[in-house]
């Protein structure tokens, strides 16, 4: 079976939520969000989407594995859809890392401008 995603994964969705109700906080002070558009404080936040992003991706990589499991054990005969989910499992994890490393290089960018 497939671990669940968690442990730094879920300490950097932390960090980040608390960065961004810090820079919800910012904006609402100052009356209006980047670019001039007033927040509308509807919908899930930031961090809301972040850990429904990582969710999605586990739930993935776990259909992936049970999938292909029951493949490999014979108690599953239908091996396109086991690729189908391997793939899927797959994509989400590399748009997964695509945003970690996007986050990455943004916060860094950030902390460059503080010097």
């Amino acid at each position: 079976m497939t671990t669940p995603i968690n442990g730094d994964v879920t300490a950097f969705a932390s960090t980040l939520a608390r960065a961004d109700a810090s820079s919800v906080r910012q904006v609402e002070r100052r009356g209006a969000a980047p670019g001039g558009v007033a927040p509308t404080g509807e919908g899930p936040d930031f961090a809301g989407r972040l850990r429904e992003l990582l969710d999605d991706a586990n739930q993935s990589q776990v259909q992936a594995t049970e999938a292909a499991e029951a493949y490999a054990s014979g108690e599953r005969n239908d091996l396109h859809g086991t690729m189908i989910a391997l793939e899927q499992a797959d994509i989400t994890f590399r748009l997964v890392s695509n945003v970690r490393s996007r986050l990455v290089e943004a916060y860094r960018e950030v902390m460059r401008m503080g010097s």
